[in-house]
Order: C-alpha cells, then sequence, then structure tokens
C-alpha cells in the first residue's frame, strides 16, 4: 500500500470495486492526535477521486486525542 501516517489503523472497510477503507488516527503531537481516514484503490495506491489525495484527517483542537474506531459505508 502506499505511504500514508495513519498511527494507529482501527478500522478497516471493504468498498465498491475493491477500494478499501482504512481509518484511525495520526498523532499530531505529544497531546493531540486527529481522526485519520485513507481510501485505497485494489492496486494498492491511494484513490485521488477520494479527497483529493486519497486521504483526509480532522480534529477537534489542541489537546484532543480524535481516534476513529468503526467505519459505517
Amino acid at each position: 500500500m502506499a505511504e500514508f501516517e495513519i498511527g494507529e489503523e482501527r478500522a478497516l472497510a471493504r468498498w465498491d470495486a475493491g477500494r478499501i477503507v482504512v481509518a484511525g488516527r495520526t498523532v499530531v503531537s505529544e497531546t493531540t492526535s486527529d481522526f485519520a481516514v485513507a481510501r485505497y484503490l485494489a492496486d494498492g495506491s491511494l484513490d485521488q477521486d477520494f479527497a483529493g489525495d486519497g486521504r483526509v484527517t480532522l480534529g477537534f483542537g489542541p489537546g484532543a486525542w480524535d481516534e476513529a474506531y468503526q467505519i459505517a459505508l
């Protein structure tokens, strides 16, 4: 798979046409992490149609330990 730093992968789901969605967290600092989601094509490359580069992060601010545990597609 293509490189994308998700600190801890917590959930994985298979999407249509063999796409794979991975969710978890990425560590921003010693006290902060953000939600991280990536979508891959069947060949393991990031899906450029998802968020423009195949990945997205979302945080609720400094000091928040945000992470995904499940995916519903």
